[in-house]
């Protein structure tokens, strides 16, 4: 069987996502602690069934490469930790905004969105991004290839749930597949520069972490639907401003992203 696996690695990429599917129907839909606990009881599924294909790589915690992992998005993360703080203070001194129990949301959303990380970062990117890379080791570019696809389908599955014909909802599924979709190829290059999934997945986190932090002020504790339709009151071009922004953010991470995933297929010889 383990040899099996070696031969197929791809299959236990598309079995970690359907896992992840099948979990994400039974766990609470909340930011509470039962979410947080469903998907890193996922993750660890994940990881177990991964095991004879790649062992224990890039688990070894702390491990090395945070640096590496970093360097494409952490200026990114910087400019949504100064939103995240400013709101915060426009909220609570500005605003008069004080939700009970402040601190315990705000250590429930990071954990929440840690848990977000941890469990997509070992489902595309260990799984099917990196099995697909291992399935087809003589293909040229094939990272890149990989890469691509792998955040294709990583920004599809955020709104496939959600599709309708619906202007604004066409507009709004595009601009987050892209953006979404932008956002899990550079976390491919964060992986391979890294080869540190903790790393890739502390990322992960405060990309999710930092946006959502007015989610807090607002008394909302489960995240909606991620296309905008016309019902909610958005112009189509209003919801394509609003998809641009993020990705014009991201244009510096995913040029370095490009350079750090093209290396890796020159040094291990998939560019000719």
């Amino acid at each position: 069987m383990k040899d099996f696996l070696k031969k197929f690695p791809l299959i236990i990429g598309i079995l970690s996502f359907v896992i992840l599917k099948i979990g994400l129907k039974i766990m609470p839909a909340d930011n509470g602690y039962g979410g947080t606990i469903g998907r890193l009881v996922v993750a660890a599924i994940c990881i177990l069934i991964m095991w004879p294909v790649v062992g224990n790589l890039w688990l070894k915690f702390p491990g090395g490469g945070w640096k590496e992992a970093f360097k494409a998005y952490f200026y990114a993360l910087i400019i949504l930790a100064v939103g995240a703080i400013a709101m915060t203070v426009y909220m609570l001194f500005i605003n008069n905004n004080h939700p009970d129990n402040l601190v315990g949301k705000f250590i429930s959303l990071f954990l929440h969105c840690l848990s977000i990380g941890i469990v997509e970062e070992v489902v595309f990117r260990r799984g099917l991004f990196y099995m697909a890379v291992l399935q087809f080791p003589k293909m040229k570019n094939k990272a890149m290839w990989m890469a691509v696809i792998s955040s294709f389908i990583f920004g599809f599955v955020h709104v496939m749930n959600n599709l309708s014909w619906d202007a604004t909802a066409i507009v709004s599924a595009l601009g987050k597949t892209v953006v979404t979709g932008s956002f899990g190829f550079i976390m491919c290059a964060s992986l391979l520069d890294g080869q540190n999934l903790w790393a890739s997945s502390l990322i992960h986190g405060l990309n999710d972490f930092f946006p959502m932090t007015l989610t807090i002020f607002m008394g909302i504790t489960t995240v909606g639907s991620y296309v905008n339709t016309s019902a909610g009151g958005k112009s189509p071009v209003i919801e394509l401003l609003e998809n641009l922004w993020p990705l014009i953010i991201s244009v510096p991470a995913i040029i370095i992203s490009v350079k750090s995933i093209r290396k890796y297929d020159m040094e291990n010889n998939c560019t000719e």
